[in-house]
């Protein structure tokens, strides 16, 4: 019996690495002003996520006040194996679409 659960224990383990390294990254296309909202939900599903952040500088009322805002507003990066988690991701709240996706094929960003 023990031989049988090492054997599922085992199979468990690669299919666990299989889905990790059949991951790729993909750029998602937010709505206006929710980048961090998607980067948090996305998060929670355990979807790894790259929001890119730029710190600016806005005068106000005679005050230069520093901002940390998108560098790519209303996008992000998400690693993600496209045919697990495609509808996870495209119904997630604040999302618009999953951007180099084709009609019947879906393409990756090159590393």
């Amino acid at each position: 019996m023990t031989k049988e659960r090492n054997n599922s224990i085992t199979q468990l383990l690669n299919n666990s690495k299989n889905q990790i390294a059949s991951r790729s990254w993909y750029v998602i296309h937010t709505k206006p002003s929710n980048e961090h909202r998607v980067e948090t939900n996305l998060s929670n599903q355990e979807i790894e996520v790259f929001l890119p952040l730029l710190e600016t500088f806005q005068y106000i009322s005679g005050k230069i006040i520093p901002k940390i805002k998108p560098l790519f507003p209303n996008y992000l990066f998400a690693k993600l194996d496209i045919d697990v988690h495609y509808y996870k991701v495209k119904w997630t709240r604040g999302v618009s679409k999953i951007l180099g996706l084709e009609v019947n094929r879906f393409q990756s960003l090159k590393k």
